[in-house]
């Protein structure tokens, strides 16, 4: 195989490396593994500096290629995050139990309610519970808040 044959098929394992990181699977990244190695072992019986130079490309490519998974990952699956009043995760809700606060839509039965300065996701226990009515946390089940409407 020529020199040019052995770069467009590295080229070639590059991109389905890239490919792999946009779309997560297994057969473009296996697949384009085995292209850049064996590219790099053909590289290395044609010439052995061309072996070493594709052997340095693909180690300069591997920090690449992990910067881009970590952003992919990290922006389109859901980790751990918060933003300003929202949650991906519903941790600690037990802090919530026997905690008062204000409904910020109508609850029928579930919706919004503000619990010391946060916004969480709640359940009314029994009726609707229209908004701006002072409630209070009666149960946690799971990752559910369950809330009655104030009394008095």
């Amino acid at each position: 195989m020529s020199t040019l044959g052995i770069a467009l098929l590295f080229a070639i394992g590059l991109v389905l490396v890239f490919t792999e990181v946009i779309m997560p699977g297994i057969i473009f990244g296996l697949t384009g593994l085995g292209c850049i190695v064996a590219s790099i072992v053909l590289a290395f019986s044609l010439e052995e500096t061309f072996g070493w130079l594709l052997t340095g490309l693909a180690a300069a490519c591997v920090p690449l290629f992990l910067f881009a998974m970590m952003k992919v990952f990290k922006k389109y699956l859901a980790l751990k995050k918060s933003e300003k009043g929202y949650s991906s995760s519903e941790v600690g809700l037990e802090q919530y139990r026997g905690k008062e606060g204000v409904a910020m839509a109508h609850l029928r039965p579930s919706g919004i309610a503000d619990i010391e300065g946060q916004r969480v996701d709640v359940i009314a226990d029994g009726e609707m519970i229209p908004k701006d009515t002072r409630i209070t946390v009666a149960d946690i089940q799971g990752n559910r808040v369950i809330v009655r409407a104030k009394k008095g």
